[in-house]
């Protein structure tokens, strides 16, 4: 190579390093945002299970039926009473106040 195509290489490299650390750092940018948008989507869908667990139908049923849907539940003696008292508090006082799961 001749000097002329030494330099001309050296300005192109040049040049192609300050390129990839404009891409680098808008890059480095970008993966910020979409962490950002990541974290407030997960926030998102962790409120709305909170909400959409509150007004299930479930939470209506008086301790009786529930307790008959517990006796079920641990017919299967792979199933632990324990699991259920794991839920709620209101879960927690029927599973212990029905006596027929232990």
């Amino acid at each position: 190579p001749t000097a002329s195509d030494i330099l001309d290489i050296k300005k192109l490299i040049q040049n192609k390093t300050a390129e990839l650390a404009t891409i680098k750092a808008d890059y480095l940018v970008k993966k910020r945002e979409f962490e950002d948008y990541a974290a407030k989507r997960q926030a998102i869908k962790r409120e709305l299970l909170e909400h959409k667990a509150y007004i299930a139908r479930i939470r209506t049923l008086p301790p009786e039926v529930l307790g008959l849907v517990f006796l079920l539940y641990v017919d299967d003696s792979s199933q632990s009473p324990w699991t259920l008292m794991q839920v709620t508090r209101s879960w927690r006082a029927t599973a212990l106040f029905t006596h027929e799961i232990w």
